[in-house]
């Protein structure tokens, strides 16, 4: 699947560096920071003894009887009264009740043993004695003959408390561990076969000066460039039927129907094309010809023409081989070529221009990857021109529905069942949702045209160097300028062989400042192969400045 990056929360739409999508649980069973009470009252509970705590009970010894007078708060008991009369059938002796004890032993404070346990007495107990049994017309006790006094039976101590507190954290902790031994052995297994998904670099921090090298060139046979068609006539973008506004049969279900068919799965491996679990990169795509070119997303395809082995899979479960025909990592966008296809349902596009703000759309692809393939979601046309990537010159749809992972490069689709966008990225954030952004088919159009009759955006210049948006924040950290860090420059670029240097900071260029990669793409624009451009940078290791001009080339 796509590789996972994040920058400022976005997935997605950073064409400049690699799509990398970053497939973000603790469970603690009580809180270090419970409030004191909690607490308080935990630790008081611990401190009881182990008959409280448990809701046992073992009844108080029972005292011989004595004949006092009865004190307030006494039931009174009249012995002579009681000698000739047998208990009616419900009434209550001292034995039955659980102990009799005229020293008044229903006071937990007065148990010396602490064996009082509201529960224990199976609700015959109330706190209104006297109301309960003494107002009753129960039958006086019979005379209690002498029972001799029992002792308790001996409570469990606190050393075998603590043997079994110490035998359930050695459970607990053996169970934790399993736990993350199967979880890191998973996630191990899981790292070496399942594919990634990709989206691009954002949220930049300065970097340790390392140039980076380019790819090696691992898929030869997956560089197509030479299969642009020079004679293409280019997309066509359709109006809104005319029966737009009267036709109730414009849905959901109508435009799915209309598209599902011109839906693939793009699936790139590293190594050699086994099965889908040995994939590194899975996307969507569009049939945009019945002999099979294919547009999708620049960063499903890493920005490159040979890193990966690809493979087309069509709806009804049919896998072609496919190659690069060109890409555009200004724009995120890529045509393939499936090989030997032929008679397959090309999409039909819309115009972009014509969106209204609240218009139903839905957005068809592959989320999490073929596992998922021709997923729908639905949602609103939220925005339109968003400019959310600094590295971008697109200005973006913004929609609520749903783009996940591995949709990628899939169409974003009226009613009418036109493709009025293409899939890119979202925001991914705690703080948001449903903030999804596709790349307008209008402004796709002309990328895609070029692509085809090309191989390469027509006209464009290069630079030649790779490098890093250097934002506000990192700026004001490390006490530099704001601009473009320089990774690596180009072997036979534009900027090789000049006074610039990797780990410079491209800070302006024809007297204009340079903040990002937008500011920078947007100057370039205006530019054709052949002019020179004098761009200004910032030296960090000596803290000096300086100016170098460059010849621009055709960026092919």
């Amino acid at each position: 699947m796509e590789e996972n990056r994040f920058e400022n929360g976005f997935y997605g739409a950073e064409p400049q560096k690699p799509f990398t999508d970053k497939t973000n649980p603790e469970m603690n069973m009580q809180s270090d920071n419970a409030p004191a009470e909690v607490q308080e009252q935990t630790s008081a509970q611990s401190e009881q003894p182990p008959s409280a705590q448990q809701g046992s009970y073992e009844p108080e010894p029972v005292f011989e009887a004595q004949q006092t007078a009865p004190q307030q708060g006494e039931c009174s008991y009249n012995t002579a009264s009681a000698q000739n009369r047998e208990p009616v059938q419900g009434g209550f002796t001292a034995q039955q009740f659980g102990y009799y004890n005229p020293q008044n032993n229903f006071n937990p404070q007065n148990n010396p043993q602490n064996n009082y346990a509201p529960n224990s007495f199976q609700n015959n107990y109330s706190p209104n004695f006297q109301t309960n049994y003494c107002n009753q017309n129960y039958p006086p006790y019979p005379p209690m003959a002498s029972v001799p006094v029992q002792q308790s039976k001996s409570k469990p101590g606190a050393g075998l408390i603590i043997i079994i507190s110490m035998l359930c954290l050695l459970l607990v902790g053996s169970i934790a561990g399993m736990w993350f031994y199967i979880a890191t052995n998973q996630s191990k297994s899981s790292s070496e076969n399942k594919y990634s998904f990709s989206i691009p670099d954002k949220g930049y921090t300065l970097p340790q000066i390392q140039p980076a090298t380019a790819p090696a060139s691992e898929h030869k046979e997956s560089d197509f460039s030479d299969k642009a068609n020079p004679d293409y006539k280019g997309i066509e973008l359709k109006g809104k039927p005319k029966d737009a506004d009267s036709n109730k049969d414009y849905d959901a279900e109508y435009a799915f129907s209309a598209v599902s068919d011109s839906v693939v799965g793009v699936v790139g491996y590293k190594g050699e094309v086994t099965t889908v679990e040995n994939s590194s990169t899975q996307g969507s795509g569009i049939i945009i010809s019945s002999d099979g070119f294919v547009v999708t997303n620049a960063h499903v395809i890493d920005n490159s023409k040979t890193k990966y082995a690809l493979q087309v899979v069509t709806p009804d479960g049919k896998t072609y081989k496919a190659g690069v025909v060109g890409y555009d990592s200004r724009t995120d966008i890529a045509v393939l070529k499936m090989e030997d296809a032929k008679n397959l349902k090309a999409a039909t596009f819309g115009d972009s221009d014509k969106l209204e703000l609240g218009e139903d759309i839905i957005v068809v692809g592959n989320p999490g990857g073929l596992d998922y393939q021709n997923s729908i979601t639905k949602g609103v046309v939220s925005a339109t021109d968003r400019k959310m990537s600094s590295t971008s010159l697109v200005k973006y749809i913004q929609t609520d529905a749903a783009i996940n992972p591995g949709n990628s490069g899939g169409p974003i689709v009226n009613l009418y069942g036109q493709v009025v966008g293409i899939a890119t990225s979202k925001i991914v954030s705690e703080k948001f949702e449903g903030m999804g952004f596709a790349i307008p088919s209008a402004f796709a159009k002309d990328i895609i045209d070029t692509l085809m009759r090309k191989g390469y955006v027509e006209g464009r210049v290069k630079i030649g160097i790779t490098g890093s948006n250097v934002s506000a924040s990192v700026a004001s950290a490390y006490g530099i300028p704001q601009g473009i860090l320089i990774d690596e420059i180009t072997k036979g670029g534009p900027c090789d062989g000049t006074s610039l240097k990797s780990g410079d900071i491209i800070t302006g260029a024809d007297g204009k400042t340079v903040k990002s990669f937008s500011e920078f793409f947007e100057l370039l624009e205006t530019k054709k192969p052949g002019d020179k451009l004098v761009i200004e940078y910032y030296r960090t290791e000596d803290d000096t400045t300086g100016k170098s001009e460059v010849t621009l080339t055709e960026d092919k």
